[in-house]
């Protein structure tokens, strides 16, 4: 019997309109969630939407948190008891409202565009099915910060109790417990961690340190002429969120060595990787991050390997370094600068991934990935030809994908319910497990290039 994948509890999903090329969109993440399209059709509008109010919600959830305790006049220096299903679950769809409402406003900054841009759209985030409270706060007994002096502990009734007694202003006290209990919804309740590598990886991986030298520089320029002129472009560049987050990933990253949980517990996530990536990535303080190819001694810097391997470096410090099941794994384009076989090998180690527990969303123009994923679905089948053909072409059964663990999105003109004319969205493709998704902008190309193939070919005379 194949291994089943994991459907991510409480899925998110997200309603989008008149972002960029987006009129209207309903997004509903799966463990394995692809949108394709063809150029300027606005799937990294979404991808970087969907990052941007992930990574903010920590701080949107603080800030609402903080005004819900202040609406309580708590009593200065005394222990209060927090009612957790309440506060997490009952009223989480309030609270993603809020911070959805929040995001918007934000929208300029984590697009590094004008305001202008965003004043009509909409942004709602929901939860599809409430986690279990008692399930997700099992093992988590204290929280202790000192430089805050908050304690949390739960207890399965299920209730926080947070210790004050070292606060003579509850106000004071209510922001710092906002913060402890924001960490917990996210890390435990929700389970949200979310990680982007963008389109721009490999030249982020090339010249990251020349990014980081000339800032350097500016920086002692300025320490030593505090009126000098700020004309550097190094300072002045806008970046879209993702970009940024992505660079100072790069930058702040450990030496590379293997601590992630996943990589621990399963060797072959990384030997597929090595495959793929064709050597070994190492770094150094004084080095930064070298590659050395397989069957040779040299190592050698990013700058004089190949696209390819640049674009994957920053995978491999997420693989070995970071990843651990409930992550939400974002990727725009994987098949960047990949030969077609090695687009196929990336598709099955992200599907081990998802059956490891990580979600992933990615946007692809890849058809070797989608029809790799297909293969996954079809192969997942539990009858003797499907078992026979796994064996056959050397198909493990953690690379196999229920069809219910994977959502493809289309983007471009579509149908919507309720509207008459067609709109710019993303239209979910159905998924068959005997036959996989059929990508109606993938398969065109596809059969024209043939047709005029064969039309050169049997068409005339050469």
């Amino acid at each position: 019997m194949p291994a089943a994948a994991t459907k991510p509890e409480n899925g998110l999903k997200f309603t989008i309109e008149n972002l960029g090329k987006i009129d209207y969109a309903e997004l509903d993440l799966a463990g394995l969630t692809m949108i394709c399209g063809e150029n300027n059709t606005g799937k990294t509008y979404v991808m970087y939407a969907v990052y941007g109010f992930l990574r903010r919600l920590p701080d949107y959830l603080t800030r609402i948190f903080e005004d819900y305790f202040k609406a309580q006049h708590w009593p200065a220096g005394q222990p209060i008891e927090i009612g957790l299903q309440e506060l997490f679950i009952d009223r989480l769809d309030e609270w993603l409202a809020r911070a959805s409402v929040m995001f918007v406003q934000d929208l300029p900054a984590v697009f590094a565009c004008d305001a202008q841009r965003f004043e009509k759209v909409v942004f709602r985030a929901k939860i599809a099915e409430a986690p279990d409270l008692a399930i997700r706060m099992a093992g988590l007994e204290t929280v202790f910060m000192t430089e805050i002096n908050v304690h949390f502990r739960y207890e399965p009734r299920p209730f926080a109790v947070l210790g004050l007694k070292s606060f003579g202003d509850p106000l004071a006290t209510s922001s710092e417990a906002a913060k402890v209990l924001a960490w917990v919804l996210i890390w435990h309740v929700l389970q949200i961690t979310v990680r982007l590598f963008s389109s721009e990886r490999s030249g982020i991986m090339q010249f990251y340190r020349e990014l980081d030298y000339a800032r350097s520089k500016f920086i002692s320029r300025l320490q030593a002429d505090p009126q000098a002129e700020l004309s550097s472009p190094i300072m002045q560049a806008r970046y879209p969120q993702a970009v940024t987050d992505e660079i100072n990933f790069v930058r702040m990253a450990p030496p590379i060595k293997i601590q992630g949980e996943l990589v621990k517990s399963d060797p072959a996530l990384l030997q597929c990787f090595v495959q793929i990536a064709g050597g070994a990535y190492q770094s150094s303080a004084e080095q930064g991050i070298r590659y050395t190819p397989q069957g040779v001694r040299q190592d050698m810097s990013l700058a004089e390997a190949s696209s390819a391997v640049r674009a994957l470096a920053d995978f491999d410090i997420y693989l070995k370094s970071f990843a651990r099941p409930g992550d939400l794994l974002m990727i725009d384009e994987p098949e960047l600068n990949l030969h077609p076989r090695n687009q196929r090998r990336f598709a099955r180690l992200l599907a081990r991934l998802v059956n490891a527990g990580v979600r992933v969303m990615l946007s692809t123009h890849s058809d070797y990935l989608v029809k790799e994923v297909n293969t996954l679905i079809m192969l997942a089948q539990d009858t003797p030809h499907a078992r026979q053909m796994r064996e056959k072409f050397g198909y493990a059964e953690q690379e196999l994908l229920q069809p219910d663990s994977v959502h493809l999105y289309v983007a471009g003109p579509g149908k919507v319910k309720g509207r008459r004319k067609r709109i710019n969205t993303l239209t979910l493709a159905p998924v068959d497990p005997a036959r996989g998704i059929a990508v109606s902008s993938f398969d065109s190309e596809i059969d024209d290039l043939n047709r005029i193939q064969e039309e050169i070919l049997f068409g005339g005379e050469l």
